[in-house]
């Protein structure tokens, strides 16, 4: 079992290219905190998604995305804040988009922001991915007057295990080890109970950790994949209504594997919580 974060890599600058695994994407209207969301065209504005850059100095750059806490704060996974060799990256190699959906063709609404510090959770495990958690402080403040473009999305509350239905957003993969696409797409998922993560044995830990996906049949699954790290699994009703945050994009064995769900960060654990919210 090849238990792996969800990064991914990118060389030379395109804009990004970054992170979930949509199979079979669902294109419902979407409503975020404060405004509705149209998909048309299987694409769509995901407000409170930010697209996430560290800069490697050689020509490559790590990927992951992000969720807008407020306007100065931005919600991410621990292991982002590091480079493949484990090195932590410095808040100035790291840059933060909002506001944008093509990453090819970035639309005037794109909010491009520096970081000014970034915090990892204290107990942050890297070889277990426990605690991965981590809160970037922007070096401006992003702009939230139209809540349709850049908004901010709550988290949930300490100890709210209710949620059964939640949606992905990214730019990463569609397949495992594929090319990421330049549109940011969305999926609904369903949040699993701790048993259909048994597969994967003591590397869940429920207090912190959740899992999630959701089985099309026919061996088609939606799941996050390469490049998807850090981004959000916000809570939603059956009419696409997302009001929280409930987790961190994590990591998995593979990706759309049957019996292995994504594996994403418990916001809802008092420790996480309190961090997240400092």
């Amino acid at each position: 079992m090849h238990l792996a974060a969800r990064r991914s890599q990118l060389r030379l600058f395109l804009a990004g290219c970054l992170a979930v695994a949509l199979i079979a994407l669902a294109a419902p209207a979407l409503a975020p905190a404060s405004s509705t969301i149209v998909n048309p065209e299987g694409t769509a504005s995901v407000p409170w998604q930010v697209f996430l850059e560290a800069d490697n100095g050689d020509g490559t750059y790590d990927m992951c995305g992000g969720t807008v806490r407020d306007a100065t704060h931005v919600v991410t996974a621990a292991h982002c804040l590091y480079d493949e060799s484990g090195a932590r990256y410095a808040p100035h190699q790291l840059t933060v988009e909002a506001g944008v959906v093509d990453l090819a063709h970035p639309e005037s609404t794109t909010q491009a922001r520096g970081v000014s510090a970034a915090r990892a959770f204290p107990g942050y495990d890297a070889a277990a991915a426990w605690g991965d958690a981590a809160v970037l402080t922007l070096d401006q403040p992003l702009d939230l007057s139209d809540p349709s473009v850049v908004d901010a999305l709550p988290l949930v509350d300490v100890g709210d295990t209710t949620t059964t239905q939640a949606v992905i957003s990214g730019w990463g993969t569609s397949t495992e080890g594929g090319n990421s696409p330049d549109q940011l797409a969305y999926a609904f998922v369903d949040v699993y109970d701790s048993s259909a993560c048994s597969n994967y044995g003591a590397a869940f830990d429920p207090q912190v950790m959740l899992c999630a996906g959701r089985d099309l049949g026919s061996g088609r699954i939606v799941d996050s994949c390469q490049g998807d790290s850090g981004g959000p699994l916000a809570r939603s009703d059956d009419a696409g209504n997302a009001d929280a945050l409930i987790g961190i994009v994590s990591w998995g064995n593979g990706c759309a594997k049957p019996g292995f769900p994504g594996i994403y960060t418990n916001v809802a654990d008092p420790a996480i919580h309190a961090f997240l919210s400092a």
